[in-house]
């Protein structure tokens, strides 16, 4: 029996411009629910992110994703650096320049399917 992963979302609800896009709804219509155990939290102000990511860590999460654009992606990199949490990426940004870079595109349903 494998043990379902503890995967942390979080949600920069300012970032990009599909801010009316129920993020936490369509992840959890989307994610394998076998698989993830999620939790959704929503960051607040400039560095919440890197602190929400790093207290993931400290609990140990297996993931933590973060929703939002290039500097939403930035504060929980630096969240989870050196640590053994993965990073996973819903792009919610107005350019997703990442996201884009790597190929994953701006879809949303499409990112949670591929984790």
């Amino acid at each position: 029996m494998h043990t379902k992963k503890k995967v942390r979302f979080i949600i920069n609800p300012m970032s990009g411009a599909n801010r009316s896009e129920d993020k936490p709804k369509i992840i959890k219509e989307n994610i394998d629910h076998n698989k993830f155990d999620c939790e959704f939290q929503l960051s607040k102000y400039q560095g919440h992110a890197t602190e929400l990511s790093s207290e993931a860590a400290r609990l140990g999460y297996d993931v933590v994703v973060a929703c939002g654009g290039d500097g939403t992606v930035n504060e929980v990199a630096k969240g989870i650096a050196h640590t053994e949490t993965a990073l996973g990426i819903i792009p919610g940004g107005s350019g997703n320049g990442f996201a884009m870079y790597i190929g994953m595109g701006r879809n949303t349903k499409k990112a949670v399917l591929m984790h």
